[in-house]
């Protein structure tokens, strides 16, 4: 057995684990063994159903979402377009949806990363193995367990660079706007 093949089956494995460990996460609602992890204080799904969620929902009822001044809705409105989905779930059901949505758009961002790698020439190990390490990554690890859309930008990101290389100009131009709806998913307005 070569390395690289068993450096792909310790990729599946750790995938596998994770999956697992995320799955019964899920079910209990708060993340298993998150005090052996770096994120010290855990709190599942608060940045989803405090800062997205629970906003949205204001929103979704015809009410103004930043008139809260306690619990301050930071987001641009694109936010509350983009989650409108929730209206159809229960709180419970919309942080399970939107975590696997998060574990997903994690992934295939690595792996697609992964692969530009290769295509430049850079000798890497295994996409699935870059892919497990980059889904047990501290940052990634906070950002599902916190629900935080942070993530989001990312394949935004990853579209953009990938259209920016291609011809037409149309196909730039729509890397760039894709870009640009990267960085506008994050900008916070002004308080007051």
């Amino acid at each position: 057995m070569t390395i690289q093949r068993i450096l792909r089956v310790c990729g599946f494995v750790l995938l596998l684990i994770w999956l697992v460990w995320w799955g019964v996460s899920l079910h209990r609602g708060d993340l298993l063994w998150a005090d052996k992890t770096a994120i010290h204080f855990p709190a599942f799904g608060i940045d989803f159903w405090r800062n997205t969620e629970g906003p949205v929902r204001i929103w979704l009822s015809g009410e103004n979402p930043y008139s809260d001044k306690d619990l301050l809705f930071a987001y641009p409105p694109i936010v509350s377009r983009l989650f409108g989905w929730v209206y159809f779930f229960s709180s419970k059901q919309a942080l399970v949806i939107w975590v696997s949505v998060l574990g997903f758009v994690a992934a295939w961002s690595a792996y697609v990363v992964a692969g530009w790698r290769e295509k430049i020439g850079l000798k890497t190990l295994p996409r699935v193995l870059l892919v497990a390490f980059f889904l047990f990554s501290t940052p990634v690890l906070f950002a599902i367990e916190r629900g935080n859309y942070d993530l989001l930008i990312i394949p935004f990101l990853v579209g953009g660079v990938y259209l920016s290389e291609k011809e037409p100009r149309e196909a730039q131009a729509l890397g760039g706007a894709l870009i640009a709806t990267a960085v506008w998913l994050k900008l916070y307005p002004a308080r007051y």
